[in-house]
């Protein structure tokens, strides 16, 4: 089972919001409305960044207007470049508190707070009606889950989606064989 005490304490803390705005405003984005690409940086937390969101996009063949659950969202950078290109609805969710509102204040900063909102939620146990959405996404998020709950992370993230429509990226790493 996932601890949310050490989760919290390994990816939360204080201050994450100012230290975005912090981040932002020395990259000359202070007061400006950001898109993805401005973002990208900050808010893609996955091996190969947005170009890695933009192909999982195109190989889960979204379609505009759809309504997406993001699982696993951390700050949410996915979602918005989902909301902006296609134009989807979409809900994301992280069992992080400090995640969740840093991501909610970059939805704002991106004019986006009408198609993105964000969620405390556990992906073992999602808040929402069976087939409330048309595609459930999560990105670099199974290496966070003890293998023991892949299985039923999978399982219980199609209950929300209408149907199969699901796209999921893992990063492995490879260790040196030491022989």
């Amino acid at each position: 089972m996932i601890n949310r005490y050490e989760l919290e304490r390994h990816y939360g803390g204080n201050g994450l919001i100012a230290r975005l705005d912090d981040a932002l405003a020395k990259a000359g984005l202070a007061g400006k409305r950001l898109s993805p690409i401005d973002l990208a940086p900050l808010d893609q937390f996955h091996a190969c960044g947005l170009a890695a969101t933009i192909e999982l996009a195109e190989m889960a063949a979204v379609r505009s207007g759809e309504r997406v659950i993001d699982i696993g969202s951390g700050l949410g950078g996915p979602s918005r470049y989902l909301a902006t290109k296609y134009g989807c609805r979409v809900v994301g969710v992280d069992l992080s508190p400090t995640f969740v509102a840093a991501s909610t204040f970059l939805a704002e900063r991106s004019g986006l707070a009408d198609k993105v909102n964000y969620r405390c939620a556990d992906a073992l146990a999602l808040p929402f009606l069976d087939r409330h959405f048309e595609l459930a996404w999560t990105q670099h998020v199974a290496n966070e889950c003890p293998i023991i709950e892949r299985k039923q992370t999978s399982a219980v993230t199609f209950g929300p989606a209408k149907t199969d429509h699901f796209i999921s990226c893992s990063n492995f790493r490879a260790s040196p064989n030491k022989a």
